[in-house]
């Protein structure tokens, strides 16, 4: 919108001392001119200044005339012959430098309101738009200098205190620029601009109640108010209210389609509730809006991931790649989707590459141990668990995995210590604890027996828990390459996950019954439990896998 539109701003009438056909130009001129018929109005002004040069009033009023015709270097052509023959009129270098402003001529705009300035030192309307012009330059401070003093000669001009509100903002001084917006709304409580820039002042400052109000009522009073939706979702994903922000995004795509922020938004919402598919969705029309943002594929891999659509997260992070081949942790995280592909020498050479870009990321030191670890180059692994400890001493994970490590090569002293901070530091890391008493225990004697090792591997524990003739109850212990999981209505797969069981087995009737089951994923997390797993009495199958558990069990204890 042109900035003329905020003023008055008349074509000059005045009738001087001209001859009566020059006037008679003038007048059609007008006339035309008020039917908006400005074409017609440049004619006559023209033939004006064909019989005589000088006039200056019709000068003014072609620029006017080609302004309103978007002939926005016309228009200051003609400017520029009024001042030519009027240098100390104000009006001229008012309506030049309005025009230079809408034309984004900021510095030459600066200049013909300082002229303004010079010729009428009380013209608040010149220090309000110098002011604006300076805004747009980044000069706040100058910005702030002309406001204060547009509202020293008007202080009931609201925008005024507005425009001084913005500028504050600009230089992040956000407790200001609520105070500005503030005596905005009090002289002008109608405007939802004004509601609107004071909430998101109040976002910055961390009053997310208050900015949600100032949102609210900048709806209520422009109900299509795009970015106050979008903004109010913003605000309410900091107090996460996820849910909230996510019917926000989704009012802000009513009204905005094509607004690629609001996919982008709503799917990072919909992630932080753990909806994936939802996340993945959004970000599939972010990206079709925009398909050169890396920030889109690199979360779409994250969601992908999240619901081990591990070969499409992978496809996410390479694009990633191609469009900024530095971008913060993706070999990070293209390497954790490689390692749950068992590709571990792939994951090895992504941690090199994120390595070499942040020598100080801990969480790549601790993967690549991992993978060494799972291609036996055990040394390898311990060297970068040491490191990564280093970093991070924080790193719970770091420790757990040195500890087992550790317990592998038969160091369960370290092994017991490496378990004791990892807990320390992260209380819910439930499979150092399992670990760690399991480690205590083989310290004491050895605590699990190999009944079989192939691609999974099972254990039965050396002491049993209660005996009962020939029944014997004791834990039983798998590590399964592929474990399946019934949790929430439906199966779900883990890679390398861990069970522990708590099974009872009647060596005459070659029979089992098992009463506890916990399953962990392959960091020791848990995944489901339960104390009623299995209650009926069952037959051990023969050639099976527990029936060699059964037989192991039976040839220890019933003797």
């Amino acid at each position: 919108m042109k900035v003329l539109i905020h003023l008055v701003l008349a074509f000059i009438l005045s009738i001087n001392t001209y001859s009566q056909t020059t006037e008679e130009y003038k007048k059609r001129g007008n006339a035309k001119k008020d039917l908006k018929d400005y074409k017609g109005a440049i004619e006559e002004y023209n033939k004006a200044i064909q019989i005589d040069a000088n006039y200056a009033d019709a000068y003014y009023n072609i620029g006017m005339a080609k302004y309103m015709l978007e002939d926005y270097k016309g228009a200051i052509l003609n400017f520029d012959k009024f001042l030519k023959l009027n240098p100390n009129d104000s009006s001229g270098y008012y309506v030049r430098g309005l025009v230079k402003y809408d034309i984004k001529e900021y510095s030459d705009a600066i200049l013909d309101f300082t002229k303004v300035i010079e010729i009428n030192p009380k013209d608040s309307i010149a220090y309000f738009y110098r002011g604006s012009a300076k805004n747009e330059l980044k000069d706040f401070t100058g910005a702030i200098e002309d406001y204060n003093e547009a509202i020293r000669l008007n202080g009931n001009d609201a925008d005024s205190y507005y425009n001084r509100g913005l500028a504050k903002s600009n230089l992040e001084d956000f407790a200001g620029s609520v105070i500005d917006y503030a005596k905005a709304i009090e002289i002008n409580s109608k405007n939802a601009d004004y509601y609107f820039q004071r909430g998101v002042a109040k976002k910055e400052l961390k009053n997310y109640t208050d900015a949600i109000s100032d949102f609210n009522k900048s709806i209520q009073i422009e109900p299509k108010f795009a970015n106050a939706y979008f903004n109010r979702g913003l605000t309410k994903s900091g107090m996460q209210d996820y849910s909230g922000a996510i019917a926000d995004y989704t009012k802000l795509l009513e009204y905005e389609p094509t607004n690629y922020e609001g996919y982008f938004n709503r799917a990072s919402n919909k992630y932080q509730l753990e909806d994936y598919s939802g996340a993945i969705a959004d970000y599939n029309k972010a990206i079709l809006i925009n398909s050169k943002d890396a920030d889109a594929y690199y979360n779409r891999g994250l969601s992908r991931s999240n619901i081990k659509i591990y070969k499409g997260a992978i496809e996410d992070y390479n694009k990633v790649l191609e469009i900024d081949p530095h971008y913060d942790g993706v070999y990070l995280q293209r390497a954790d989707v490689k390692y749950k592909l068992e590709d571990f020498v792939g994951a090895i050479g992504d941690c090199n590459k994120e390595i070499a870009i942040s020598p100080r990321n801990a969480e790549a030191y601790t993967i690549r141990g991992m993978s060494k670890y799972k291609i036996k180059n055990l040394a390898g692994a311990r060297i970068d668990y040491d490191k990564a400890i280093e970093i991070d001493p924080n790193n719970s994970n770091a420790y757990t995995e040195r500890g087992e490590l550790k317990q592998n090569m038969k160091d369960l002293t370290g092994a017991i210590e490496d378990f004791t901070k990892a807990i320390e530091i992260n209380p819910k890391n439930l499979w150092a604890g399992l670990q760690k008493a399991f480690a205590e225990q083989e310290l004491k004697e050895k605590i699990w027996i190999d009944v079989i090792s192939s691609k999974d591997k099972w254990y039965v524990k050396s002491t049993y828990v209660s005996k009962d003739g020939a029944i014997i109850k004791t834990w039983v212990k798998a590590e399964i390459k592929n474990m399946s999981v019934y949790k929430n209505g439906k199966s779900v797969n883990y890679i390398n996950g861990r069970t522990l069981l708590l099974v009872e087995f009647d060596c005459i009737q070659r029979m089992t019954k098992t009463s506890s089951v916990i399953y962990y994923d392959s960091n020791g997390n848990v995944i489901k439990e339960s104390d009623e797993e299995d209650l009926e009495w069952k037959n051990v199958i023969p050639e099976t896998i527990f029936e060699k558990v059964f037989e192991k069990v039976c040839e220890l204890f019933n003797k």
